[in-house]
C-alpha cells in the first residue's frame, strides 16, 4: 500500500514526526508515551473517518510493528489498597515479525513490559494510572462491603 503521509491528519504527521526525532536522538521523552500517544492518533484518526481502516493497519504495522521477532516478557504485580503483594505472574510470548508489539492495557494490576531484544521499541514501566486507581477503587470496595465494616459504620 502506497500511503501520501503528508495527507494524514496534522496531529498524526506530528506525532510521527516526533517518533523520527526520538530515533535520530534529537527528542529526550519517555519512549512509551510516544509510542502510545501516536497509537492513539491512529485510533482517533480512523474514529473520526479522517484515516481509511487500510491506512490506519499500515501506519501501526510501518511505525508500531518490529523490524525482527522479539520475545516480549510480562510482568504483572497486583497490590492491595494495603501495599500487600495479592499476586505476581511472569508471561513471555513471541511477537513475530510485522506485528504491533503494543498491548492492551485493560489488564487489572499494575504491570511493566520489557522487551528483550535488539527490536527499535523498548517498552519499560509502562504503568497505567487508570488501572492503578480502578484497583484501588476495587478494593475499597470490597473493603466497604465486609460486614463487619457495614455493621461499625452504622454506629
Amino acid at each position: 500500500m502506497q500511503l501520501n503521509e503528508r495527507a494524514l491528519p496534522l496531529y498524526v504527521q506530528k506525532d510521527i514526526e516526533a517518533l523520527k526525532a526520538y530515533h535520530r536522538g534529537e527528542l529526550n521523552h519517555p519512549e512509551d508515551c510516544l509510542y502510545m500517544e501516536f497509537y492513539g492518533s491512529i485510533n482517533a484518526a480512523q474514529h473520526d473517518f479522517e484515516i481509511s481502516k487500510e491506512a490506519a493497519d499500515y501506519l501501526r504495522v510501518k511505525y508500531l510493528g518490529m523490524e525482527n521477532g522479539v520475545d516480549v516478557e510480562y510482568y504483572f504485580e497486583t497490590h492491595s489498597i494495603f501495599s500487600e503483594m495479592v499476586g505476581k505472574k511472569l508471561f513471555i510470548e513471541a511477537i513475530p515479525k510485522d506485528k504491533i508489539a503494543l498491548f492492551n492495557d485493560s489488564i487489572d494490576g499494575i504491570y511493566e513490559y520489557y522487551v528483550k531484544s535488539d527490536g527499535r521499541l523498548t517498552l519499560k514501566d509502562l504503568i497505567s494510572e487508570r488501572i492503578e486507581a480502578r484497583i484501588a477503587m476495587q478494593e475499597m470496595e470490597k473493603v466497604l462491603d465486609r460486614p463487619e465494616v457495614m455493621m461499625n459504620s452504622s454506629l
